[in-house]
């Protein structure tokens, strides 16, 4: 600047005045421009700053290295009235200019500017592997605004666009970091200023990290800006390269102030507000932000004992710290934390609209539990709570994502862990969508846990907030399934079924008894019979010898044949014992004396047969059949038998 400055007032009058002139102008402009010393902070490479023009309005292409068309200038800087910046302004324009140092194919590096646009603009700024771009198809890395999208940041994804809530305000100075990858041909995106006081990551529906435009095997070699068909007003200023490394500096020295009222959400992702690993166990008040009464304290984990959480115990405990970021209205966050209750337990956590939050009217939105419900969640709905369809197990973790939408005033709950097989959305009162407590139109600022007047234990953990999009994702600790008690009661009607065989098996065991008796008593009992008709046929035989051949042929079939159909009636239920359940097996060897008792009442119709073949017999077999019923009866009645009677409790 020192040697341009004499020259532009090489037409002024000779002499000392207008040298002493000269240098007052100079430092006057040097004043003016209000910006850091131009020295490049921890490795970057300056590109440009633009503050070698010496004037407004002054057409950049062919200056310091710029290509460019007609409607890319310097001009003063809008925001502060003071300094140069490049301005494209009208469809179609662009500017670039070579790097001082490449991003090669095999490194990463990162890619720094400032940005402003006024009113609804389509431009971009990013890099080029094309030493003099001029063409959409020329990028690999952009970041900007689409005039269908003009205030949400948009960055090019391989073949298309990504969009979200990461929003860009007009009028407002924000600062650039492309951070490339070019070794997988990807990017990804920060944002600082105008609406963020943090150097926050850009994201889209959970994806933070994009394609470059064409990939390929090329360097990066040069800065490319461009406005497009619906044009706009773009600025861009403080282009710095570092070609070796991902550089995260934000010193003042990129000048992106952040401005409260018009702070919208950063979409950026989870952002922790705490795990408390870091804290020693004890009190939580004053410690890593929070502010909290005595029942507050740092514990170790009670599922496992280790890592630590935050435990609130005992009447009208509570504990807050302010979020990172906060929820605008109208845009939309979620809050994400882990819960545990212990017992019987009145406490609730979930969000404020107040920075220091201690009574129940501070809540927004709120998940707990009440003692009226005792094994339920409970949600507050706008001036009520109401009990969930779902179950609140004790001393089982949940994890909890509350969706707050700080436009409509709403909000809805998901849970998992414990006996939920995966994320599910809470359901109370007939509704999953239920109103903040206050509803009023402000900033949500706090996470607020507080127990009531009925006191137990609640826990917290992995506390992380999302303050510009509704996120599913998980971040922090497990929330371990647990299986609900039903199936452990299942086997109980196992039992009665166990108990129904134990009824058939003493109705099969008898038949079973029948065919070991039958058979013995039978065989053996009504041959003894016959020998009397070995006496009989000596004695007959002399008086009467026809009828001899009616006794012969009498007790043939009568006595010995009717018998064996008889048994085989008897044989017949020995399959039905062997195919009654295996497990009755048991119940017949401990069961074995009562076979020996069963016989009794099959035994008894075995001497009523031989009477029934009695009357076939002629006169002549009557003393016979007469003897044989007298002996057949006390055979049986001459046995001892002890009986048992079958235990059903032994089944069981």
């Amino acid at each position: 600047m020192l040697y341009q400055t004499p020259s532009k007032l090489s037409v002024a009058k000779s002499g000392l005045r207008p040298i002493i002139a000269t240098l007052i102008l100079f430092l006057v402009s040097i004043l003016a421009f209000n910006k850091p010393v131009e020295a490049a902070p921890q490795g970057f490479v300056l590109v440009d700053n633009f503050d070698w023009a010496a004037s407004e309005e002054f057409p950049i292409n062919g200056k310091n290295g710029w290509v460019s068309s007609s409607n890319a200038k310097v001009e003063t800087d809008p925001g502060s009235g003071s300094g140069r910046v490049l301005v494209l302004t009208g469809s179609d324009t662009y500017a670039s200019k070579p790097l001082p140092e490449e991003i090669s194919n095999a490194s990463q590096g990162t890619l720094f500017f400032r940005i402003r646009q006024s009113g609804g603009v389509d431009g971009f700024g990013g890099a080029s592997d094309v030493a003099t771009p001029t063409a959409w198809g020329d990028y690999e890395v952009q970041v900007g605004t689409q005039k269908s999208s003009p205030e949400k940041l948009s960055a090019r994804d391989g073949g298309s666009f990504a969009t979200s809530y990461f929003a860009v305000y007009p009028d407002v100075w924000h600062c650039i970091w492309l951070e490339v990858n070019n070794i997988d041909d990807t990017y990804q995106v920060f944002m600082m200023g105008g609406a963020y006081d943090h150097r926050a990551l850009f994201s889209v529906d959970g994806t933070d990290t994009f394609d470059l435009r064409n990939g390929g095997s090329n360097a990066l070699e040069s800065f490319f800006a461009r406005t497009g068909a619906d044009g706009g007003t773009m600025y861009i200023d403080d282009i710095y390269v570092d070609s070796n490394q991902h550089n995260n500096y934000s010193e003042d020295i990129f000048f992106c102030p952040q401005n409260d009222n018009i702070q919208p959400p950063s979409s950026s992702g989870w952002q922790l507000i705490d795990n408390f690993n870091s804290l020693s166990n004890g009190s939580l008040d004053n410690k890593n932000g929070w502010d909290a009464t005595g029942g507050v304290q740092v514990v170790s984990d009670p599922s496992n004992g280790s890592g630590r959480v935050m435990s609130l115990s005992g009447q009208d405990q509570s504990g807050t710290k302010l979020f990172p970021e906060r929820i605008r209205d109208p845009y939309r966050g979620t809050l994400f934390f882990r819960m545990r209750r212990d017992g019987n337990v009145d406490g609730f956590g979930g969000g404020s609209d107040v920075a220091a939050p201690r009574n129940w009217g501070d809540y927004e939105f709120q998940i707990g539990r009440q003692p009226s419900r005792p094994n339920l969640f409970s949600v507050r709905d706008k001036s009520s709570y109401l009990g969930s369809a779902q179950t609140f197990q004790d001393d089982t973790w949940y994890c909890v994502w509350m969706d707050a939408d700080n436009h409509s005033n709403q909000y809805s709950v998901y849970v998992d862990g414990g006996q939920f097989s995966s994320r599910t959305l809470i359901s109370a009162g007939g509704t999953t969508t239920f109103d903040f407590r206050n509803g009023s139109y402000t900033k949500l600022l706090s996470f607020f846990a507080r127990t009531g007047a009925a006191g137990g234990t609640l826990y917290f953990d992995d506390i992380y907030l999302d303050a510009g999009q509704t996120n599913s994702s998980q971040p922090g600790g497990a929330c371990p399934k647990v299986e609900p008690p039903t199936p452990t009661h299942t086997p109980t009607p196992v039992n009665t079924s166990t108990s129904t065989p134990t009824s058939t098996a003493t109705k099969t065991p008898t038949p079973v008894n029948t065919s070991t008796s039958t058979p013995t008593p039978g065989a053996t009992k009504t041959p003894t019979p016959v020998n009397t008709s070995t006496a009989t046929p000596t004695s007959t035989a002399t008086k009467t010898p026809t009828p001899v051949n009616t006794s012969t042929s009498t007790p043939t079939p009568a006595a010995t044949k009717t018998p064996t159909p008889a048994n085989t009636s008897t044989v017949t239920p020995p399959p039905a014992v062997t195919q009654t359940p295996t497990p009755v097996s048991t119940q017949e060897s401990t069961e074995t004396p009562v076979a020996s008792l069963t016989p009794t009442s099959p035994a008894t119709p075995i001497p009523n047969e031989t009477p029934s073949t009695t009357p076939s017999t002629p006169p002549t077999a009557v003393p016979a059949s007469s003897a044989t019923p007298t002996v057949a009866p006390n055979i049986p009645s001459n046995l001892s038998f002890r009986v048992y009677l079958p235990r059903t409790a032994a089944s069981e």
